[in-house]
């Protein structure tokens, strides 16, 4: 009688039945878990967007892809990561300075390719990475010159 009594003891208080559990599906898309006070019930999660990776577009060259920008250092980051190329007269125009990036070492993931507008060539950095912490950020060390054109 005793063994019996011992173990309705850890029955004796309310924390005993107030016990929650959150299950997902999917583990790897959604993860959940439940506190004492969590309302008990089924809940539908539902993703209305995800995360879209970033692209900018540079003001219009009217030259096209073989328009001259101009030389300098281009200084590049994604995520907190940077690296940097050098611009000279080999390869100052859109399509150049697109290979250049995309051959880049160090590239963190951003890729470049020249956009024909009806304003003009552009040149479009595309991110590998999604999500607000993953934004592209671009400056230049021409001195303002045909360089700040792409920041």
């Amino acid at each position: 009688m005793s063994t019996f009594q011992s173990s309705l003891g850890v029955l004796d208080t309310p924390s005993a039945f107030d016990v929650q559990t959150a299950n997902s599906t999917d583990q790897t898309a959604f993860s959940a878990t439940a506190s004492a006070g969590a309302a008990a019930g089924t809940y539908n999660v539902t993703v209305g967007a995800l995360a879209q990776a970033q692209q900018l577009l540079s003001t219009p060259f009217t030259g096209g892809a073989g328009a001259s920008v101009g030389t300098g250092t281009l200084s590049l980051s994604l995520g907190g990561r940077s690296f940097n190329i050098v611009i000279d007269n080999t390869d100052d125009t859109l399509s150049g300075i697109a290979a250049a990036i995309d051959s880049a070492a160090g590239n963190t993931g951003i890729g470049a390719t020249v956009l024909q507008g009806t304003d003009g060539a552009h040149l479009v950095l595309s991110s590998s990475l999604t999500g607000a912490a993953n934004s592209i950020q671009v400056t230049e060390t021409d001195g303002g010159n045909g360089l700040a054109a792409l920041t």
